[in-house]
């Protein structure tokens, strides 16, 4: 029951992304334009970083389920976004380390810490 309920909220954190709307940073020789990040069928343009929690496109949502006993796991963009207009509604049980993270880097080797 537990896991169901976690797998449910977990979902309902990654819902909302369906309704990030974005423009990309500005290439050479293409003419900016708005673009839906994800497509409603699948996750082409999606990566996972960190850890091993497994996500997939279901009923037109991001659905992702946690690994018990694993690193944070973060789905993400493949390509970097300029401008864009986020609009969500999150809701998650207060027992879980869940949110959304904006303009966040990924750094392949750890800094060190100053």
């Amino acid at each position: 029951m537990v896991a169901r309920k976690r797998q449910c909220l977990f979902a309902l954190l990654l819902a909302p992304i369906v309704l990030m709307t974005c423009t990309p940073s500005p290439s050479p020789g293409e003419e900016g334009g708005w673009v839906d990040l994800f497509n409603g069928k699948d996750l082409d343009g999606w990566l996972r970083r960190g850890g091993k929690a497994e996500y997939r496109a279901e009923n037109g949502e991001i659905v992702g389920q946690t690994v018990p006993n694993t690193s944070n796991s973060f789905l993400c963009t493949k390509k970097n976004y300029a401008n864009f207009i986020l609009e969500l509604e999150f809701k998650v049980d207060s027992r879980l380390n869940s949110g959304v993270q904006i303009r966040s880097e990924v750094f392949l080797s750890r800094r060190p810490s100053s």
